[in-house]
């Protein structure tokens, strides 16, 4: 009997999925519910693992074949829950086939290319509905009519959010603040640079720079890698482990075999030994700083530092960043660099210049950076020189410069836009040197840990066999 009540519940939830993706969702939590239930009241558990499986195949069907126009939160969900069950069913797996330390990499190799999936699906649908908000306005559609053709038809993430954009001009709402009503996921720096340009009268000029510095990112993101981070941080968690392992498990056992022959174990591999324990602790602090440092990347992933959504976290956040070393030199020529390209905007747009400093004050740029920006501007609107009051904010030198009529008699803009260029190839130059030097150099390094590790581990081995061969051997 309670074999053909799960089949007919799971021909129920499959029907309901392929019909109405929100009430196959519903059949698939509420009706393998009742069925344990019955379970329960029986006494026999013994097709539970059946009847766990029902959700599963029934969110399944909705992920793959749910309408994501009409029932978007539902088809989202399913496909939450598939990731989710993927997780669950390849930690399982992992622990137990790999044991704890090996699972637990694998699991971290798993999360991470997961995550990072998501954020490329996401930057993939920025430069879809930003590139076509460009097109429209540079053809000089209707704005509203061009975006809802636009997402006429369509049924994924870009599709959505454009249809969502359209409902909002269709309102009468701005560009920028339908952005940020309609399109939450959409990059804070293209949401200030738009509102800055609907200030000037110039959207068209504001979207194309949005679009050409997306479309740059790509560019940067589908170059080739000498090495992948990812890489190095699962490289340096397994030496970590096999030294842990060998000082636990392998070596106390080589002492005690040498020591009953009346030697000693190499020099190396006591060495290895008496550095297990530290090893050990450095493996756990290794992973609480992988995971803040997973949470940074997310953090700078997802997170938006926007005028109307700031909150204590993303303080916090940018703190960290902002004195990490390396990581705030980044942060620092990246706020430059969106400063530049705001202030240069505005001025040929015919901004005064406490104008286009107070708009920089709203692009998506580091809090502890936008500090000194508040703090330009204060100066700037007591009356101090330009130049002046950014050396002593503590802003880039290059600003200072660009606002210094002795030093720079061309005037601000032209100034910025050289200033820019230079930014870009800066930075550019950084991240390529660090790619094609750095990596390298670490991988090296932890190459050549790794083989004094296996030359510990041989070397007990050797010594025991030359010890036996002179005992037994004529």
């Amino acid at each position: 009997m309670m074999e053909i009540a799960i089949i007919a519940v799971l021909v129920l939830c499959i029907y309901l999925a392929v019909r109405r993706a929100a009430l196959g969702v519903i059949g698939a939590v509420v009706l393998p519910g009742v069925l344990l239930t019955w379970m329960g009241a029986t006494g026999d558990f013994s097709l539970a693992s059946a009847a766990l499986g029902v959700p599963v195949v029934a969110l399944f069907v909705v992920a793959v074949a749910g309408d994501a126009v009409r029932e978007p939160g539902a088809v989202l969900f399913a496909r939450a829950s598939m990731v989710l069950t993927a997780l669950f069913v390849g930690g399982g797996i992992s622990f137990l086939f790999l044991g704890p330390a090996f699972g637990a990499l694998l699991m971290v190799a798993f999360v991470g290319a997961t995550i990072a999936f998501a954020l490329r699906s996401r930057e993939a649908t920025a430069m879809q509905v930003l590139s076509t908000l460009s097109a429209a306005m540079r053809q000089n559609l209707p704005l509203h009519s061009a975006v809802a053709a636009a997402a006429h038809g369509r049924g994924d993430a870009a599709g959505r959010a454009l249809a969502r954009i359209a409902a909002c001009l269709e309102k009468g709402m701005p560009l920028s603040l339908a952005l940020r009503v309609a399109y939450r996921a959409c990059p804070g720096h293209a949401v200030a640079m738009a509102a800055l340009g609907e200030r000037l009268g110039r959207p068209t000029d504001a979207l194309r720079r949005i679009e050409a510095e997306l479309k740059a990112q790509d560019r940067r993101r589908r170059q080739p890698k000498v090495v992948h981070p990812g890489y190095l941080l699962l490289l340096l968690l397994f030496s970590v482990g096999m030294v842990s392992m060998l000082g636990i498990y392998i070596i106390p056992k080589f002492q005690d075999i040498t020591a009953g022959m009346g030697a000693e174990i190499p020099r190396l591999t006591e060495v290895v030994y008496n550095t297990a324990g530290p090893v050990g602790q450095l493996g756990v602090v290794l992973w609480v700083l992988l995971l803040l440092g997973i949470l940074l990347w997310l953090a700078t992933a997802l997170i938006s530092r926007r005028q109307d959504r700031t909150q204590w976290l993303h303080t916090i956040f940018d703190a960290l960043r902002w004195r990490l070393p390396g990581w705030r030199w980044f942060e620092r020529q990246q706020a430059t660099l969106r400063t530049v390209e705001a202030l240069r905007l505005a001025l040929e747009g015919g901004c005064t210049v406490d104008a286009a400093i107070a708009g920089t004050l709203e692009l998506d740029v580091n809090a502890c950076y936008r500090a000194r920006l508040a703090g330009w501007l204060a100066r700037v609107r007591r009356g101090e020189d330009l130049s002046q009051a950014a050396t002593r904010s503590r802003l880039d030198r290059a600003i200072a410069w660009a606002f210094d009529p002795r030093g720079n008699p061309s005037g601000a803009p032209q100034a910025l836009e050289m200033i820019e260029t230079a930014l870009r190839a800066r930075v550019n130059y950084r991240a390529v040197l660090a790619r094609t030097v750095l990596m390298p150099c670490v991988v090296v390094a932890i190459g050549v840990g790794i083989g004094l590790i296996v030359l510990a581990t041989f070397l007990p081995i050797a010594r025991i066999n030359a010890i036996v061969m002179g005992r037994f051997l004529p």
